[in-house]
């Protein structure tokens, strides 16, 4: 049976600061475990390194569990810790090689890669566990989004509610960011385009095209997935869940899913999946984006 922690769940911000937090004592523990092991003990750093790895990602699931993210679980407490360490673990493989890259060939002191490594993947840690493990963009999050921001649909809702056209609901939150292309395209998206800043607007309007930030792949694969259908796209990178990976479906409205690695490049979001298919969308309505 899950255990729901007492206390209210923290805001945004205060849990990425109480995450922050817990990676920095977490860094702490991985040193000296690291140190023990490989000057102490003897130990080659590539195995101290898993090592201190595993001991300083139960000392951070304890905190994070108990204290940065309470009143946010999802499942059980060993269902947490499993994805936890699943996740420390798939980051350790891309750890690994940069390790013995700084340290065997830069010549870099063993101590100083270790900390380059851990600092170098804490931001992927971050969003895959606050949004996988202890939270989802379409559970707990939305809600939070959506006291974040104000107003819905507009006026003409209700009338094209009776019409049996779909529209954005209440229980939809509105986007942080909206864009009017042209009075063409409404774009409404959880991800600042700097590139489109142009059309940035503050009206709220049912979009064409609504950009969202959320799980896309499964587990790790040898190989780059590109996946085909009739209305959805999806591509998915080496490390699955872990990658920047996105999901296109097409439709009234269309909707375009980020995986939150690619998420944190707005501008290879932009440049790679939206400008894309707003090329597309502009020339289906017969225009062409210059």
């Amino acid at each position: 049976m899950a255990r729901q922690l007492s206390g209210p769940s923290p805001s945004v911000p205060v849990r990425a600061v109480r995450f922050g937090v817990v990676g920095l004592t977490g860094i702490g523990v991985n040193q000296a475990l690291f140190v023990l092991m490989s000057e102490l003990l003897g130990i080659h750093y590539l195995v101290a390194a898993i090592i201190a790895t595993e001991g300083s990602t139960t000392w951070n699931f304890l905190l994070l569990d108990r204290w940065a993210m309470v009143g946010r679980m999802r499942g059980t407490g060993l269902r947490r810790f499993v994805s936890y360490a699943l996740i420390n673990n798939a980051t350790l493989i891309l750890r690994l090689p940069a390790l013995w890259l700084l340290t065997t060939v830069l010549q870099i002191d063993g101590q100083i890669s270790n900390i380059l490594t851990l600092a170098l993947l804490f931001l992927v840690r971050f969003s895959v566990a606050d949004r996988l493990i202890w939270g989802s963009v379409k559970g707990v999050e939305s809600a939070e989004f959506a006291a974040e921001t104000s107003g819905f649909a507009d006026e003409g809702t209700a009338a094209r509610r009776g019409a049996g056209v779909p529209v954005m609901l209440a229980t939809t939150p509105t986007p942080r960011f909206r864009y009017n292309i042209g009075g063409i395209i409404q774009l409404h998206s959880a991800v600042q385009l700097p590139e489109l800043a142009y059309f940035r607007t503050e009206e709220v309007s049912d979009p064409d095209l609504i950009i969202t930030i959320g799980s896309v792949g499964g587990w790790p694969s040898r190989k780059i997935r590109f996946t085909p259908s009739e209305s959805q796209l999806k591509y998915v990178e080496h490390l699955g869940v872990l990658g920047a990976n996105f999901e296109v479906t097409l439709g009234n409205p269309t909707r375009i899913v980020a995986s939150p690695l690619l998420a944190m490049s707005r501008h290879v979001l932009y440049t790679n999946v939206v400008e894309a298919l707003l090329r597309f969308m502009l020339v289906d309505r017969g225009y062409v984006l210059l």
